[in-house]
């Protein structure tokens, strides 16, 4: 399979049982025998493709054996929680409060934010792909995305994560009662609201001080923190990222298929190849 020169980021996309997981390793392989040096970042794997790529699915990156191979091959998959960590600790340092971080961890908020969250889980994908790229270690560093359903929402994902780094909502939340508080959620757009009530199901009664203690943290490192999500946004618009579509010969899943090729084209995404599985 042929990408532009430039191109060092290869993201695959479609609906779930059409071997999307299996045609990235593949490819990944293909660029490791041609030369290259390749990180796959699958999320994830079934048991046995990490067999036969000879890898345990925790979280690091691990070499491939590839004898034959004239270049190298890498795989990932993603433990969120240290992911999102690293996505704070990064932010923290540029303004000096790395105390204020290590506080954070032990919010509540941040614990839910980190583990449970499906935004929050689409974001720090997209944040550990921005990070492999930026290291420019790789040559090409390919990732493997959830199933279609899941796609758009991941693609949207830095803008919803930016919704709670906003200056608008986390100047409310540091000085606001828990009355002006349910006030100010009655005028939120629904996005928003729905990421917001979540949390609120996921960390109970303690929710406004955990918000509140979470945002005074954060307020002298919100900057920071926005610049790191809308580089990870510019990302997947970048010249240097295409987008390989995958689908198999099942009615419905071609349907699918043109539904997101559809949509991916209209948002500005490269979406250059379209892969369909025998």
């Amino acid at each position: 399979m042929e990408f532009k020169a430039q191109t060092k980021t290869i993201i695959f996309i479609g609906t779930g049982g059409v071997g999307k997981t299996t045609t990235a390793a593949s490819v990944a392989f293909g660029k490791a025998m041609e030369g290259f040096k390749v990180l796959v970042i699958t999320i994830d794997p079934s048991q046995r493709l990490a067999q036969a790529m000879n890898f345990i699915p925790n979280g690091k990156v691990q070499k491939i054996p590839t004898p034959k191979a004239k270049g190298s091959l890498y795989a990932s998959t993603i433990d969120h929680k240290q992911v999102f960590t690293d996505f704070l600790e990064k932010a923290s340092k540029k303004t000096g409060a790395e105390q204020d971080a290590k506080a954070i961890y032990k919010n509540k908020l941040f614990k839910q934010l980190s583990t449970k969250l499906s935004q929050s889980q689409d974001f720090t994908t997209l944040f550990y792909l921005y990070n492999h790229v930026e290291s420019e270690k790789f040559d090409y560093v390919i990732l493997d995305t959830p199933p279609a359903q899941h796609t758009l929402g991941f693609l949207k994902a830095p803008e919803k994560i930016a919704v709670l780094f906003s200056e608008e909502i986390s100047s409310w939340f540091r000085i606001s009662s828990e009355e002006e508080t349910s006030m100010f959620k009655k005028v939120l757009n629904q996005g928003s609201l729905k990421v917001l009530n979540v949390l609120q199901l996921l960390t109970g009664s303690e929710f406004l001080t955990e918000l509140k203690s979470f945002f005074n943290r954060i307020q002298t490192w919100q900057k920071p923190l926005r610049d790191l999500i809308y580089d990870c946004q510019r990302l997947l618009v970048s010249p240097t990222t295409e987008f390989v579509l995958v689908t198999n010969f099942d009615q419905h899943k071609f349907e699918l298929t043109k539904d997101l090729s559809q949509k991916i084209h209209s948002d500005g995404y490269n979406l250059t190849h379209l892969i369909i599985n025998m």
